[in-house]
């Protein structure tokens, strides 16, 4: 039989899959027996009878009044998951503003409709969207989903749960079945706004109820008639949850900080080593919680948050979970990297900002800054007695590793030297990136497991576990994986964790596929494998330069505490709840992760969109119409960037400078878009020599990020040098679609043919050396007081041009045209980067 705690889960994951049965048009019954004559008609692997009695017994009563009137045990899991429901509908309903009654064919609303205010609805325009192949972009347009598309998610769901093996199978296969298969569905549409997913709403469920049970059998209850049933009014003031929080310090200088001439490789690695090494903690105290991920509510930049039981045992497993990992991190890093862990208790009122009340109070947002304030109260008190005792003692292992004697030439710590001088965590952490990139070119099927001891081969990662000891992280084929689980291999190691890549794969004892930002151009010859600093630099159109881009959203942290707050409503806190955040979080972690790729590659289409294009648009090509030929699209090839991290709200990536400036006007155009402009982020963007130390190129353009994250407003993005600040529209509008654009248009200059709107003999002839004097006169227009005289001297300069009886027009527009510009600080800035611009074109290496 199945444990209690999984038949409990499980049911909680289906008992709403009777609207689904209804919206297909396969049952008229209300959704509870619906769901119930559904699930009699299938044959499931690994139940007995007795386990799918209780979870159809289940599904069948977690309403009030099927409840009542039933004669179930009063130890029934159905009294939970009915309390459980009602918190979670408490958490996730919220009904329409204008009082309308929807229908249950209504489109899901998109989450970033109630974010920061707005009057405005978007919709979630496919019921099922593959993410391997688009982005989830919200539509104005709302369009039902039919009973025939309703009826393919039903096939979709009925055809794995017959294929999967429920005594086998860990949770997170399911949990994994119904993301896919609902995620973009409502869970509620009549009363209520149906901007909740019934994947959100199950995953809630299944997590409230896991608390629950564990809370009451920690507390020798089973009588779950009477707490969840009768006196659940008076229970849901009783601290029965942990929020949970956890924060990895010094991740950022553990990336960056590296000098090595392979150095693609070794920032690709060891970002994807903080990836791992977050999932795996999370993962490892999810597991000694006797629990799955629909208790996980985000991963993502070093941080995790979940939900826990408030039981001893688990804030006992807490604290030592993080001291154990602690010390791994000083035996193998010093003090480079530290994990704080903080909790807070709270009641279901609290996490439900008081059910069935006025929402007029923010208890959710008290229990975040709470918790917030630990968080950093920790970071000011590190360590146990014990570390602080090794900490200062000159022969212990984290001293060992600052011994200078024998530093490793990429991370500059002591350790086991190897060949090149690099320790065997640097040489891992450019394997890592290496394998990473052939999983976004490789089209074969590959697994990621951590295992408890080493598999017989050369290459892994080390990861600490929860007791503090070393763990091993893999990459190996579908064929050695079956291999791995296959019982009939008792010798092999045994599999702690198995996630996938990008890649939608359901059972198999996956606990997770991941979504990882991992783009990377090819290499010359098309071999799979990451290309370096030195090949890419060479692909730069004009200079030879590597751009470089740093980027974060603006004030996230505000829109996840206010962001769903309406001061001017009766109950501002109406919106402000766990679901509505984990939503928001799981849609940012989708765009950052995985439509990142597709913006880096090119290779989707996007109603209304067109991928920048300014500094490689096809020579001598006709104007289509009037519209600015920047962002026309010509056959596109993937940008040669490579994603070095994304994740959670931020952006490093390099490339050829100008693929470099184009992807990042894509991403926030795009972002724009996806987030319905309620969110936006800033973004640095250096530019330098191949050769140029990492540490510092990572270290300049996050002050030129830092410069942009400045600008009032912010939404603005900084090129070049930390003066070189605009709005986003400033830039892609002024800089680069007008002033750009007008001079292209206007100058015919050696080693540029681009957008040749006009013949060249219509153009004004304009030599490297002038193109030099018109920047620098600009330079002294915006440096000095008086600019008058400099304004003077570009119109004497701009007179000792060729004016022809082919150019007269177009001469005369452009004496206009900048003379113009330069009586404004603002458009004399904007002229200025685009001279940099243009200048960065056509310059040749030396």
């Amino acid at each position: 039989m199945l444990s209690k705690n999984k038949i409990l889960l499980i049911a909680s994951l289906l008992h709403d899959i009777g609207k689904v049965v209804r919206r297909s048009g396969q049952s008229k019954e209300r959704h509870s027996p619906a769901g119930v004559e559904f699930l009699k008609k299938l044959e499931l692997k690994g139940l007995y009878e007795s386990d799918f009695k209780t979870i159809i017994e289940a599904v069948g009563n977690h309403h009030h009044d099927d409840l009542k009137n039933s004669k179930l045990p009063e130890d029934h899991i159905a009294y939970i998951i009915y309390e459980a429901d009602n918190i979670a509908s408490a958490i996730d309903r919220r009904s329409r503003d204008n009082q309308e009654i929807g229908v249950e064919t209504s489109p899901l609303n998109s989450v970033f409709n109630i974010l920061k205010k707005t009057s405005e609805k978007q919709y979630i325009h496919k019921y099922k969207v593959d993410l391997q192949k688009e982005i989830d972009i919200p539509q104005l347009k709302e369009e039902k989903i039919k009973s025939c598309e309703y009826k393919e998610i039903l096939n979709g769901i009925e055809h794995r749960l017959k294929e999967v093996d429920f005594a086998d199978e860990p949770l997170e296969s399911f949990l994994g079945l119904f993301e896919h298969w609902t995620k973009n569905i409502p869970s509620a549409s009549f009363k209520d706004l149906p901007d909740i997913s019934l994947y959100d709403h199950l995953k809630m469920t299944a997590a409230i109820s896991d608390c629950l049970y564990k809370y009451y059998k920690n507390k020798d209850t089973t009588n779950f008639k009477r707490v969840c049933f009768e006196n659940n009014q008076k229970e849901r003031d009783k601290k029965q949850f942990l929020l949970v929080n956890g924060d990895i310090s010094g991740v950022q200088n553990f990336i960056y900080t590296i000098t090595t001439k392979r150095a693609m490789k070794a920032l690709r690695g060891r970002s994807a080593f903080l990836e791992f090494l977050c999932e795996n903690i999370a993962d490892s105290i999810l597991e000694k919680a006797g629990t799955a991920r629909q208790n996980l509510f985000f991963t993502g930049g070093g941080n995790f948050s979940m939900i826990l039981a408030n039981t001893e045992d688990n804030k006992k497993m807490l604290k030592e979970v993080k001291n154990n990992i602690n010390s791994w991190f000083m035996r193998n890093f010093n003090i480079q990297l530290y994990l704080e862990i903080n909790t807070q208790e709270c009641s279901s009122n609290e996490i439900a900002n008081d059910i069935n009340k006025a929402k007029t109070k923010n208890l959710l947002g008290d229990i975040y800054r709470r918790l917030s304030l630990e968080i950093t109260k920790g970071k000011l008190n590190r360590y146990t007695d014990h570390q602080l005792k090794e900490l200062f003692d000159p022969l212990s292992r984290p001293n060992e590793l600052s011994d200078s004697g024998r530093e490793c030439k990429t991370c500059k710590t002591s350790s086991t030297v190897v060949e090149e001088g690099i320790c065997n965590y640097c040489k891992s952490y450019e394997w890592l990136g290496e394998e990473l990139t052939k999983l976004n070119m490789e089209k074969t099927e590959k697994y990621v497991v951590i295992t408890e001891k080493k598999m017989d081969k050369k290459s892994f990662v080390e990861l600490p576990n929860a007791k503090g000891d070393s763990c091993y992280l893999h990459i190996v084929s579908e064929e050695e994986y079956e291999g791995l689980i296959n019982e009939k291999q008792p010798d092999k190691p045994r599999v702690d964790k198995v996630y996938s890549i990008n890649n939608l794969k359901i059972g198999k004892k996956l606990i997770k596929n991941l979504w990882m930002g991992n783009y990377s151009t090819k290499p010359s010859g098309g071999k799979n494998k990451l290309i370096e600093f030195s090949e890419l630099v060479k692909r730069s159109k004009g200079i030879r330069r590597l751009g470089v881009l740093r980027a974060d959203i603006d004030n996230l942290g505000m829109a996840f505490v206010k962001g769903f707050v309406n001061f001017e409503s009766k109950e501002p806190y109406k919106y402000v709840s766990i679901t509505r955040s984990s939503v928001l979080s799981r849609k940012l972690t989708e765009f950052f992760k995985q439509s990142i790729n597709h913006i880096a590659k090119t290779n989707v289409e996007i109603k209304g969109f067109k991928y920048a294009n300014f500094f490689s648009a096809p020579e001598n090509k006709p104007e289509e119409d009037e519209r600015p030929k920047l962002f026309t699209e010509n056959k596109r090839r993937p940008r040669d960037i490579v994603l070095v991290y994304s994740g959670g709200d931020d952006v490093f990536a390099i490339g050829t400078w100008d693929d470099i400036i184009e992807f990042a006007v894509d991403l926030r155009r795009v972002f724009e878009k996806y987030t319905q402009g309620k969110l936006t982020f800033s973004a640095g963007i250096g530019m330098f020599k191949d050769g140029f130390p990492v540490a510092q190129m990572a270290e300049i353009t996050g002050n030129i990020e830092k410069a942009a994250k400045n600008n009032e407003g912010k939404d603005s993005i900084a090129i070049l040098t930390e003066g070189q600040v605009f709005k986003w529209e400033e830039f892609i509008g002024g800089v680069i679609e007008e002033k750009y654009r007008n001079l292209l248009k206007w100058f015919d200059i050696p080693g540029v043919s681009n957008n040749k709107e006009v013949k060249n003999k219509q153009k004004v002839q304009l030599s490297k050396s002038v193109l030099y004097k018109f920047m620098s006169l600009t330079s002294e227009v915006l440096d000095k007081k008086d600019s008058k005289i400099n304004i003077a001297r570009f119109a004497y300069s701009i007179a000792r041009l060729e004016k022809t009886k082919e150019n007269s027009s177009t001469f005369d527009e452009m004496k206009r045209g900048i003379l113009s510009y330069l009586k404004n600080k603002k458009d004399a800035k904007q002229l200025l980067t685009a001279f940099w611009l243009l200048v960065y074109r056509i310059r040749d290496e030396g």
